[in-house]
């Protein structure tokens, strides 16, 4: 059974690789070496080729769109609309550019970083074998696993139905066709990273939960409330009470304890080097996004009072970035926050297991965790300059509302003096 949900969960792992292979954004491949079949993440060359084209891809697209912009659409007759428009656009170029070559010239780092994960996750598995297998147990660990891989599923299924709605649009782009290839490669390798960057952090704070999930059992082996249906009032049976049948008892839980510290200590420095290789590609994608929320929004609502130039299929797909841009934003700092949450309830957890009567050898392990976890300050970051959390969402949201009665006051004023202009130069 362990052999096939390993089968099954390095299925879902190709998977999801394959899927960040067609945006550019994972240059690698699992390979499983030596006689006991260990996973690895190695470079893939031809996805490293694969990228580069698509930059290539990207920038010759973009450069024809700028082109066809200028002398097609705006007629060499630029005003704030146009201006934007076009800002939109050189900026989703270099932030793409700057992505793509990041992950090609750093995939070696990115592939340690993954490999690393799955070792810690597979060393986690093997500390759950000592939790207690009772039967409610064993059902909420099974639900919570389920819980965390159907997230995953749901948020990349979501995204990967919007992509094929948007590409299907393509149909109506005949005469414009390089100007939705442009768009829509920028656009889908900011979404996309941004997605792996949320699966990656949903890992690591299911990681984290089960670290919990041991401290609990652990807890709960310790404080067990009955046996034999009968309740426990003396603490000193609740020292003597022991796990049997190769699950943990007085002289394991020391090692379960140093060796939970030990993988705590792991993912917190993985976070370290997860943050640190999307330093900047993160905060270009944030920034990316932001601008894209606040001119898409402002493009709409531009419709609404001066009934500008977009067709019909235009404005669908704008609506349609902006549900990607925002879900695949929200999951991100939705996934960061409940990370942070269980690492705060690792260290009530140990509190808990303090406060219990115990032994020395298990009060000095215990100490010595919660000796590490005062010391241990976790923050998701772009460069240090923005906090991935979920206030990060609410300041977004109340800049957006901003900028865009700023942009619609001046578009007002603007409308209002042109039509007085021109009020004055046909009135005789």
């Amino acid at each position: 059974m362990f052999t096939a949900l390993k089968l099954t969960e390095l299925t879902f792992i190709r998977l999801l690789l394959r899927i960040f292979n067609v945006f550019g954004i994972a240059p690698l491949t699992l390979v499983q070496q030596g006689p006991q079949k260990e996973v690895r993440f190695v470079s893939s060359r031809l996805a490293v080729l694969y990228t580069y084209a698509f930059i290539g891809t990207i920038g010759v697209s973009n450069v024809m769109t700028v082109n066809a912009i200028y002398t097609q659409r705006y007629e060499k007759k630029m005003s704030l609309f146009h201006i934007i428009d076009f800002c939109e656009i050189f900026l989703g170029t270099f932030v793409t550019t700057m992505i793509l070559c990041t992950n090609c010239l750093k995939n070696r780092t990115f592939s340690a970083i993954a490999t690393k994960i799955y070792r810690i996750n597979e060393s986690i598995g093997q500390l759950s074998a000592f939790e207690d297998g009772s039967g409610n147990k064993a059902c909420n660990k099974a639900r919570r696993g389920a819980e965390h891989c159907f997230s995953i599923v749901g948020l990349i299924g979501f995204h990967a139905l919007l992509t094929l709605i948007v590409l299907s649009s393509s149909a109506f782009y005949q005469e414009n066709f390089v100007l939705f290839v442009s768009g829509a490669t920028r656009n889908f390798v900011i979404t996309w990273l941004c997605l792996q960057y949320a699966v990656i952090v949903k890992i690591l704070q299911r990681s984290f939960s089960r670290i919990n999930d041991l401290l609990r059992n652990l807890a709960g082996g310790r404080d067990a409330a009955r046996i034999n249906n009968n309740p426990v009032k003396n603490i000193e049976m609740k020292n003597r009470y022991v796990i049997k049948n190769g699950h943990f008892d007085e002289t394991t839980m020391p090692q379960l304890i140093a060796k939970a510290s030990e993988l705590h200590y792991a993912l917190v420095r993985t976070i370290d080097e997860v943050t640190g290789f999307y330093d900047y590609t993160i905060l270009g994608a944030v920034i990316y996004i932001f601008v894209c929320l606040v001119v898409f929004s402002y493009f709409i609502l531009d419709y609404i009072i001066e009934k500008r130039i977009f067709s019909t299929v235009e404005y669908v797909n704008l609506f349609l970035w902006i549900v990607s841009f925002m879900s695949a934003f929200i999951a991100l700092t939705m996934y960061v926050t409940k990370t942070l949450n269980e690492i705060d309830k690792t260290g009530m957890l140990v509190q808990e297991l303090i406060r219990a009567k115990v032994n020395n050898q298990i009060s000095i392990e215990l100490k010595n965790f919660s000796s590490y976890l005062l010391h241990v300050k976790v923050n998701f970051t772009a460069c240090g300059f923005i906090t991935l959390n979920g206030s990060l969402v609410q300041s977004v949201l109340g800049s957006i509302t901003t900028y865009l009665v700023i942009l619609m006051q001046f578009q007002l004023d603007t409308s209002s003096k042109m039509k007085c202009q021109h009020r004055n130069i046909e009135s005789p």
